[in-house]
């Protein structure tokens, strides 16, 4: 994903609308002061809780045996392969 550029005096005056875009919309901004790039908003990567997988896997969606058995030749096809 691209940065938006913005210079570090305009981020100032738009610090709220810039967090919120960044939080909610998952947006990038790269700040200049100067010509020179000196820092850079990214989101923060939502992590899961390794105690939390039980009930993650519990929640994925149930396979058809036709489509186990499709996912099941193609990894045998890729092992072949490789």
């Amino acid at each position: 994903m691209s940065s938006i550029k913005i210079s570090v005096s305009d981020a100032t005056r738009k610090l709220p609308a810039i967090v919120d875009r960044v939080a909610n919309k998952s947006e990038q901004f790269l700040l200049i002061r100067g010509k020179n790039p000196i820092a850079r908003l990214v989101p923060v990567i939502k992590t899961k809780n390794l105690r939390e997988l039980p009930d993650i896997i519990a929640h994925l969606p149930k396979l058809s045996e036709e489509v186990l058995a499709g996912f099941e030749q193609d990894i045998l096809r890729v092992r072949k392969s490789a």
